[in-house]
Protein backbone atom coordinates (compact mmCIF):
# COMPACT_ATOMS: atom_id res chain seq x y z
CA UNK A 1 0.00 0.00 0.00
CA UNK A 2 0.85 3.67 -0.39
CA UNK A 3 0.02 4.94 2.98
CA UNK A 4 -1.18 3.32 6.89
CA UNK A 5 -3.23 5.84 8.43
CA UNK A 6 -3.82 6.57 12.12
CA UNK A 7 -4.32 4.08 14.46
CA UNK A 8 -4.38 1.11 11.81
CA UNK A 9 -1.72 -1.92 12.25
CA UNK A 10 0.60 -2.60 8.98
CA UNK A 11 4.55 -3.64 8.11
CA UNK A 12 7.04 -1.16 7.24
CA UNK A 13 10.06 -2.29 5.00
CA UNK A 14 13.19 0.01 5.22
CA UNK A 15 16.03 0.09 2.79
CA UNK A 16 18.54 -0.01 5.64
CA UNK A 17 17.16 -0.61 9.46
CA UNK A 18 19.40 -0.98 12.88
CA UNK A 19 16.43 -3.38 14.20
CA UNK A 20 17.33 -7.25 14.54
CA UNK A 21 14.39 -9.10 13.34
CA UNK A 22 14.21 -12.49 14.70
CA UNK A 23 16.20 -15.03 14.28
CA UNK A 24 18.53 -17.87 15.83
CA UNK A 25 16.32 -17.75 18.83
CA UNK A 26 16.71 -13.89 19.24
CA UNK A 27 13.28 -12.25 19.26
CA UNK A 28 12.84 -9.27 17.36
CA UNK A 29 12.95 -5.17 18.92
CA UNK A 30 10.52 -3.21 19.26
CA UNK A 31 10.74 1.00 19.02
CA UNK A 32 9.45 3.34 17.03
CA UNK A 33 9.90 4.66 12.92
CA UNK A 34 9.35 8.44 13.10
CA UNK A 35 8.54 10.73 9.87
CA UNK A 36 9.47 14.74 10.81
CA UNK A 37 7.20 16.97 9.86
CA UNK A 38 9.61 19.31 8.42
CA UNK A 39 10.49 18.18 4.95
CA UNK A 40 7.65 15.81 5.02
CA UNK A 41 5.01 16.52 1.99
CA UNK A 42 2.73 14.69 4.44
CA UNK A 43 3.52 16.04 7.77
CA UNK A 44 5.12 14.49 10.86
CA UNK A 45 3.94 10.55 11.76
CA UNK A 46 4.92 7.97 14.53
CA UNK A 47 4.81 4.16 13.70
CA UNK A 48 4.81 1.77 16.73
CA UNK A 49 7.12 -1.21 15.79
CA UNK A 50 5.75 -3.60 18.26
CA UNK A 51 7.46 -6.75 16.42
CA UNK A 52 10.61 -6.78 14.17
CA UNK A 53 11.33 -9.90 11.56
CA UNK A 54 12.60 -11.55 8.54
CA UNK A 55 11.85 -12.66 5.72
CA UNK A 56 14.56 -13.89 3.72
CA UNK A 57 16.13 -10.67 3.06
CA UNK A 58 13.85 -8.44 3.97
CA UNK A 59 13.39 -6.78 7.80
CA UNK A 60 9.38 -6.55 8.39
CA UNK A 61 8.89 -3.81 10.95
CA UNK A 62 5.37 -4.73 12.40
CA UNK A 63 3.26 -2.41 14.29
CA UNK A 64 0.42 0.18 14.68
CA UNK A 65 0.78 3.97 13.24
CA UNK A 66 0.36 6.35 16.52
CA UNK A 67 0.27 9.78 15.14
CA UNK A 68 -0.50 11.04 11.46
CA UNK A 69 0.02 8.98 8.38
CA UNK A 70 2.87 7.07 7.06
CA UNK A 71 3.28 6.99 3.64
CA UNK A 72 5.35 5.14 0.67
CA UNK A 73 9.32 7.13 0.55
CA UNK A 74 8.85 8.74 3.38
CA UNK A 75 12.51 9.49 5.24
CA UNK A 76 12.82 8.12 8.70
CA UNK A 77 14.18 7.83 11.78
CA UNK A 78 14.45 4.42 13.51
CA UNK A 79 15.04 4.56 17.47
CA UNK A 80 15.00 1.29 18.61
CA UNK A 81 13.82 0.69 22.68
CA UNK A 82 17.38 0.23 23.83
CA UNK A 83 16.39 -0.52 27.42
CA UNK A 84 14.47 -3.77 25.72
CA UNK A 85 17.24 -4.24 23.61
CA UNK A 86 20.04 -4.45 26.32
CA UNK A 87 18.58 -7.09 28.32
CA UNK A 88 18.04 -9.14 25.19
CA UNK A 89 21.67 -8.53 24.44
CA UNK A 90 22.42 -9.71 27.89
CA UNK A 91 20.38 -13.01 28.29
CA UNK A 92 21.64 -13.74 24.65
CA UNK A 93 25.67 -13.78 26.31
CA UNK A 94 24.36 -15.42 29.23
CA UNK A 95 22.86 -18.38 26.80
CA UNK A 96 26.58 -18.28 25.46
CA UNK A 97 27.98 -19.05 28.52
CA UNK A 98 25.47 -21.46 29.73
CA UNK A 99 25.96 -23.49 26.39
CA UNK A 100 29.55 -23.72 27.76
CA UNK A 101 29.02 -24.41 31.44
CA UNK A 102 26.68 -27.21 30.04
CA UNK A 103 29.63 -29.08 27.80
CA UNK A 104 31.80 -28.36 30.75
CA UNK A 105 29.55 -29.77 33.21
CA UNK A 106 27.62 -32.53 31.29
CA UNK A 107 30.16 -33.23 28.66
CA UNK A 108 30.64 -32.82 25.24
CA UNK A 109 27.29 -34.49 23.97
CA UNK A 110 25.36 -31.44 25.73
CA UNK A 111 24.62 -30.03 22.06
CA UNK A 112 22.14 -27.07 22.14
CA UNK A 113 19.24 -28.05 20.36
CA UNK A 114 17.04 -24.62 20.45
CA UNK A 115 17.29 -21.56 22.38
CA UNK A 116 15.05 -18.31 23.28
CA UNK A 117 16.35 -14.74 23.66
CA UNK A 118 13.88 -12.63 25.26
CA UNK A 119 14.29 -9.26 27.10
CA UNK A 120 12.74 -10.74 30.53
CA UNK A 121 14.32 -14.44 30.49
CA UNK A 122 16.21 -16.88 28.01
CA UNK A 123 15.75 -20.44 27.14
CA UNK A 124 18.19 -23.18 26.50
CA UNK A 125 17.22 -26.64 25.42
CA UNK A 126 20.28 -29.20 25.28
CA UNK A 127 20.83 -32.93 24.54
CA UNK A 128 21.98 -35.05 27.64
CA UNK A 129 22.28 -38.49 28.09
CA UNK A 130 20.34 -38.47 31.91
CA UNK A 131 19.06 -35.65 34.27
CA UNK A 132 21.83 -33.31 35.54
CA UNK A 133 21.60 -33.39 39.60
CA UNK A 134 20.65 -30.83 41.90
CA UNK A 135 24.83 -30.11 42.53
CA UNK A 136 25.81 -30.39 38.83
CA UNK A 137 22.61 -27.62 38.27
CA UNK A 138 24.51 -25.49 40.94
CA UNK A 139 27.59 -25.65 39.27
CA UNK A 140 26.66 -24.97 36.17
CA UNK A 141 24.76 -21.47 37.44
CA UNK A 142 28.13 -20.99 39.34
CA UNK A 143 29.94 -21.21 35.95
CA UNK A 144 28.16 -18.42 34.65
CA UNK A 145 28.53 -16.24 38.11
CA UNK A 146 32.03 -16.52 37.49
CA UNK A 147 31.89 -15.64 34.14
CA UNK A 148 30.37 -12.64 34.83
CA UNK A 149 32.50 -12.04 37.60
CA UNK A 150 35.59 -11.88 35.50
CA UNK A 151 33.72 -9.71 33.22
CA UNK A 152 35.07 -10.95 29.87
CA UNK A 153 35.34 -9.48 26.64
CA UNK A 154 33.05 -10.69 24.19
CA UNK A 155 34.12 -10.75 20.37
CA UNK A 156 32.47 -10.59 17.35
CA UNK A 157 33.62 -10.83 13.70
CA UNK A 158 33.05 -12.27 10.09
CA UNK A 159 35.66 -15.34 9.65
CA UNK A 160 35.82 -17.58 6.43
CA UNK A 161 33.49 -20.71 6.84
CA UNK A 162 36.60 -22.70 6.52
CA UNK A 163 38.42 -20.98 8.97
CA UNK A 164 35.49 -20.95 11.37
CA UNK A 165 34.60 -24.41 11.30
CA UNK A 166 38.39 -25.44 11.61
CA UNK A 167 38.37 -23.83 15.37
CA UNK A 168 38.95 -26.66 18.33
CA UNK A 169 35.59 -26.23 20.75
CA UNK A 170 33.29 -24.10 18.22
CA UNK A 171 29.65 -24.23 18.91
CA UNK A 172 27.03 -24.64 16.46
CA UNK A 173 23.71 -25.33 16.38
CA UNK A 174 22.93 -29.13 15.12
CA UNK A 175 21.49 -29.27 11.50
CA UNK A 176 22.20 -25.52 11.06
CA UNK A 177 23.18 -24.43 7.88
CA UNK A 178 25.64 -21.64 7.92
CA UNK A 179 26.96 -18.63 5.60
CA UNK A 180 30.22 -18.05 4.31
CA UNK A 181 31.52 -15.94 5.97
CA UNK A 182 30.09 -17.02 9.24
CA UNK A 183 30.13 -14.77 12.23
CA UNK A 184 31.65 -15.88 15.33
CA UNK A 185 31.42 -14.88 19.02
CA UNK A 186 33.83 -15.71 21.10
CA UNK A 187 34.04 -15.07 24.92
CA UNK A 188 37.17 -15.96 26.91
CA UNK A 189 39.56 -16.15 23.81
CA UNK A 190 40.38 -12.91 21.06
CA UNK A 191 39.62 -14.10 17.72
CA UNK A 192 43.10 -12.67 16.51
CA UNK A 193 44.38 -15.41 18.64
CA UNK A 194 41.86 -18.48 17.22
CA UNK A 195 42.67 -16.95 13.44
CA UNK A 196 46.32 -17.35 14.27
CA UNK A 197 45.93 -20.87 15.74
CA UNK A 198 42.67 -22.18 14.98
CA UNK A 199 43.72 -25.66 15.96
CA UNK A 200 44.79 -24.60 19.32
CA UNK A 201 43.28 -26.05 23.19
CA UNK A 202 40.42 -23.43 22.86
CA UNK A 203 37.99 -25.79 25.32
CA UNK A 204 37.88 -23.56 27.95
CA UNK A 205 36.47 -20.56 26.03
CA UNK A 206 32.86 -20.26 24.48
CA UNK A 207 33.38 -20.15 20.94
CA UNK A 208 30.16 -20.01 18.49
CA UNK A 209 28.73 -18.91 14.85
CA UNK A 210 26.03 -16.44 15.88
CA UNK A 211 24.89 -13.56 13.74
CA UNK A 212 22.85 -12.37 16.77
CA UNK A 213 23.69 -8.94 19.48
CA UNK A 214 25.63 -8.99 22.54
CA UNK A 215 26.91 -7.25 25.69
CA UNK A 216 30.36 -5.74 25.11
CA UNK A 217 31.71 -7.52 28.41
CA UNK A 218 30.14 -10.48 30.52
CA UNK A 219 30.60 -8.16 33.68
CA UNK A 220 27.13 -6.40 31.89
CA UNK A 221 24.88 -9.50 32.15
CA UNK A 222 24.75 -8.73 36.04
CA UNK A 223 23.17 -11.73 37.83
CA UNK A 224 22.11 -15.38 36.73
CA UNK A 225 19.94 -17.59 37.93
CA UNK A 226 18.81 -21.08 36.71
CA UNK A 227 14.79 -20.93 37.06
CA UNK A 228 13.87 -24.15 35.76
CA UNK A 229 15.59 -27.71 34.73
CA UNK A 230 13.02 -30.09 32.70
CA UNK A 231 12.55 -32.57 30.20
CA UNK A 232 11.57 -31.67 27.52
CA UNK A 233 11.68 -35.13 24.78
CA UNK A 234 13.90 -38.14 25.21
CA UNK A 235 17.26 -37.35 25.62
CA UNK A 236 17.10 -33.11 24.97
CA UNK A 237 16.61 -30.76 28.65
CA UNK A 238 14.76 -27.57 28.77
CA UNK A 239 16.87 -24.77 31.13
CA UNK A 240 14.85 -21.35 31.96
CA UNK A 241 16.62 -18.92 33.63
CA UNK A 242 16.81 -15.18 34.18
CA UNK A 243 19.21 -12.44 34.24
CA UNK A 244 20.13 -9.13 35.60
CA UNK A 245 17.83 -7.47 37.92
CA UNK A 246 15.43 -9.88 37.65
CA UNK A 247 17.87 -12.82 38.58
CA UNK A 248 18.77 -10.53 41.35
CA UNK A 249 15.24 -10.17 42.45
CA UNK A 250 13.97 -14.00 42.54
CA UNK A 251 17.46 -14.88 44.16
CA UNK A 252 16.50 -12.69 46.67
CA UNK A 253 13.56 -13.94 47.21
CA UNK A 254 14.93 -17.54 47.52
CA UNK A 255 17.36 -16.56 50.31
CA UNK A 256 13.99 -14.84 51.94
CA UNK A 257 12.68 -18.50 52.00
CA UNK A 258 15.01 -20.50 52.99
CA UNK A 259 15.52 -18.23 55.75
CA UNK A 260 11.88 -18.57 57.01
CA UNK A 261 12.11 -22.22 56.43
CA UNK A 262 15.57 -22.06 58.86
CA UNK A 263 13.16 -20.05 61.27
CA UNK A 264 10.54 -22.53 61.30
CA UNK A 265 12.44 -25.41 61.99
CA UNK A 266 14.07 -23.67 64.42
CA UNK A 267 11.00 -22.77 66.06
CA UNK A 268 9.81 -26.50 65.75
CA UNK A 269 12.83 -27.26 67.63
CA UNK A 270 12.44 -25.45 70.47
Amino acid sequence: VDRLTGGSAGIVILDKTTFYGEQGGQVGDHGTLIVEAEGSTHGGATFAVEDTRRAGDWVLHVGRVSEGDVHRDEHVTARIDMKRRQRIEANHTATHVLNHALRVHLGNEADQRGSLVADDRLRFDVSTRSAPDDATIAAIEQHVLDTIARNEAVEARELDLATGQSITGVRAVFGETYPDPVRVVSIGAAIDALCADPSGDWMDASIEFCGGTHVANTGTIGDFVVLQEQGLAAGIRRVMALTGDAAATVRAAGDALLARAAQATTADDD
